[in-house]
């Protein structure tokens, strides 16, 4: 992975991996708060809920969705997913 991450032209300046089903509401706290993190997702399982209370959001957050934030402002959080075999 190291080897096409260096080849990965992008306009972002850090990339993160969490391989997580389950995210605790949280800030990012390493975030630059004027800049917009980018949350994408991929795998295999059904229904996710993300948590934005900032916001009073609570929707669906199906494997491809892609969501942009500020993290170090928003809180957000996931809940645990099923996986499908």
């Amino acid at each position: 992975m190291g080897d096409h991450l260096r080849e990965w032209a992008s306009i972002f300046t850090t990339l993160a991996i969490v391989c997580n089903w389950c995210l605790p509401m949280h800030c990012d706290a390493l975030s630059c708060s004027q800049c917009f993190d980018v949350m994408t997702t991929f795998g295999n399982y059904r229904v996710v809920r993300m948590k934005m209370p900032n916001l009073g959001i609570e929707s669906v957050y199906p494997a491809g969705s892609m969501v942009t934030r500020s993290g170090q402002i928003m809180r957000h959080g996931l809940n645990m997913a099923e996986v499908t075999e």
